[in-house]
């Protein structure tokens, strides 16, 4: 049964040849018409798909060009944004080494502001010593002097019944001088010894004096050190300040550039996509043309089947159609889908109405 039916259309599409090449009774020119019509109607759909088809590619080559610059701006956005991190990180780095020479700065005052200390806390312990000499040497000068004092005020009490007991005495003048020698030599040893102690005094005095200024020397020394100290201090509490804001400003670049590299990810997913889009319109563009040369070149054949102009019709020219009946009769129906096969390639023994056919294939 398949087989009938396959002949059977073989059979009208070699009629619809026949008619269609202006060989058969039934008025040639109108058949011809019917089967270049098909051909030119096709041809124009298809050149106005290319024609679609072309400028969505033209558009897409746009949304190419666009996609593009816009990856390219970010890109330079990233790498713009980059390189005022690396400016910042460089920053961050100097006052970090700052901050550290600074904080080595105060440690090595500190260690000059303790030994000062050390320094000032033995001087004053020698002062306290000193003192304690001093006040020592001080008391024993005046009992020296108490001495001398009381020593003298004998003397003076007991000196003038002394005298007249010697020369009453008969001791005679002579004797009178040995007392008095004596007298004399034990004010000049207490004298001496009362110069002595006051000049030890005065030594300590003068030690206790020094050892005052040296401690005021080193409070001083001290107080330089400690306002050195509070001057660098300040500095590493600016410093750290800047750090901080430095850092900030490292992590909102960190923050813009991860922004610009989704973005970009975006733009390059976008570029992607439309490259693919176009691949696919020119896939498709090809496929048109290749349409459309084929339907050339069938319209060629019909119109090479048929001399090149139409053959006159029987009957006047009329547009009578295949048994006189109207266009939507069975025959014209068998004739217009024959003609859809006209100018496909003849195949010895072959049973494809599309790829090739032959008598021979229906037998």
């Amino acid at each position: 049964m398949r087989n009938f039916w396959r002949k059977t259309v073989f059979r009208l599409s070699l009629a619809a040849g026949i008619l269609a090449a202006g060989l058969g009774p039934f008025g040639g020119e109108k058949l011809v018409t019917r089967a270049t019509q098909p051909t030119a109607s096709a041809s124009t759909d298809i050149q106005e798909q290319i024609n679609r088809t072309q400028e969505q590619i033209d558009e897409a080559q746009g949304n190419i060009h666009e996609a593009q610059n816009n990856l390219t701006h970010i890109n330079d956005q990233i790498d713009s944004l980059t390189d005022e991190q690396d400016l910042v990180e460089e920053k961050i780095a100097d006052l970090q080494s700052e901050i550290q020479n600074t904080m080595t700065s105060i440690g090595l005052l500190e260690e000059e502001i303790e030994a000062k200390k050390i320094e000032i806390q033995d001087k004053q312990e020698r002062i306290d010593e000193t003192k304690k000499e001093y006040e020592e040497a001080q008391a024993t000068a005046d009992r020296q002097r108490e001495e001398m004092i009381q020593h003298i005020r004998i003397s003076y009490e007991n000196g003038d019944t002394d005298y007249l007991d010697v020369l009453l005495s008969g001791e005679g003048f002579g004797s009178l001088l040995n007392r008095l020698d004596f007298i004399n030599q034990v004010y000049a040893y207490d004298q001496h010894l009362l110069d002595s102690y006051i000049e030890a005094r005065d030594q300590v005095q003068a030690l206790w004096d020094q050892l005052e200024q040296e401690k005021a020397q080193l409070e001083q020394e001290m107080a330089r050190l400690g306002e050195d100290e509070k001057e660098l201090q300040a500095q590493k509490d600016n410093l750290d300040v800047m750090l901080a804001q430095r850092r900030r400003e490292s992590a909102d670049f960190e923050t813009e550039i991860a922004r610009a590299r989704q973005a970009a990810a975006v733009a390059q997913a976008q570029l992607k996509q439309e490259q693919q889009n176009l691949r696919q319109l020119q896939n498709q563009l090809a496929s048109q043309q290749q349409s459309a040369n084929g339907n050339q070149a069938a319209g060629s054949g019909g119109s090479d089947a048929g001399g090149g102009t139409a053959a006159p019709s029987v009957g006047g020219g009329t547009a009578a159609s295949y048994g006189g009946s109207s266009g939507d009769s069975l025959g014209q129906k068998v004739a217009d889908y024959a003609c859809q096969f006209v100018g496909n390639p003849y195949v010895s023994g072959g049973t494809s109405l599309t790829n090739g056919a032959d008598c021979s294939g229906f037998v």
